[in-house]
């Protein structure tokens, strides 16, 4: 399964290796790349996006083509990113 997972923090960061070693393909999304790599790890070879989560069409365009969408960022975001997702026509 195809997943993008928004908010590379330490709960994203742990539940994208999960998945990844479970054999999915995930994808990172983070406002700063750079502290998301670093959460993730330095043999962290998957990859992440620079997205902010209050741009609707920042998420979908960054998200194109997955079929799963998580928030793990504040639940502030809670409704822009499940709207990205309707967009998307991903689970959420």
């Amino acid at each position: 399964m195809r997943i993008f997972i928004l908010g590379t923090g330490a709960s994203g960061a742990l539940l994208a290796q999960l998945l990844a070693r479970q054999g999915h393909r995930v994808t990172c999304g983070d406002k700063d790349p750079e502290r998301a790599k670093r959460f993730l790890g330095r043999k962290s070879t998957l990859p992440v996006v620079a997205v902010n989560a209050r741009n609707l069409r920042g998420i979908v365009r960054a998200a194109r083509g997955c079929q799963l969408l998580v928030n793990a960022s504040p639940a502030v975001f809670n409704e822009i990113i499940l709207r990205a997702a309707l967009h998307l026509r991903a689970h959420y």
